[in-house]
């Protein structure tokens, strides 16, 4: 009978501070001169098990435990003159037997103020139309 042990951890963070600013952990790769840049991909574990599910991607900001917790933004920055900016897509993978994954976009409650707003839109364009917003159910 085999041995079942799991594979190893990685942790790559700094340290706390006890009177100051915690650390920062900075990811980059090369940029391309003839070429693309190079990529960053974060990538959860496979199971092949019928018993456990792939690995987990989370990404969340810090907490401020006496004033405003940290922002998280995501997005792709501007074109050059002769290309279009990036695409930013939020989707969940498909199934085969069972639902598909949801996918949430909202904002959190309030104890005590006003919860925070949900803006969906496209942007404006000055020598053609602006985009266009769709919401569907169903096949796209």
């Amino acid at each position: 009978m085999p041995k079942i042990s799991n594979s190893g951890s990685l942790l790559i963070g700094s340290g706390t501070s006890s009177s100051g600013r915690g650390g920062s952990v900075y990811v980059s790769v090369g940029s391309g001169d003839s070429g693309s840049g190079g990529e960053i991909v974060l990538s959860a574990g496979t199971s092949s098990s019928t018993e456990a599910a792939g690995g987990q991607v989370s990404i969340s900001s810090g907490y401020g435990s006496l004033t405003s917790s940290g922002g998280l933004l995501m997005q792709t920055v501007n074109a050059g003159t002769a290309g279009v900016s990036g695409m930013l897509v939020l989707s969940t993978g498909s199934a085969s037997s069972g639902a598909s994954g949801a996918l949430y976009i909202g904002s959190g409650t309030s104890e005590s103020g006003n919860s925070g707003s949900l803006l969906i839109g496209s942007g404006t364009s000055s020598s053609g139309r602006g985009g266009s917003v769709y919401v569907r159910v169903g096949n796209f």
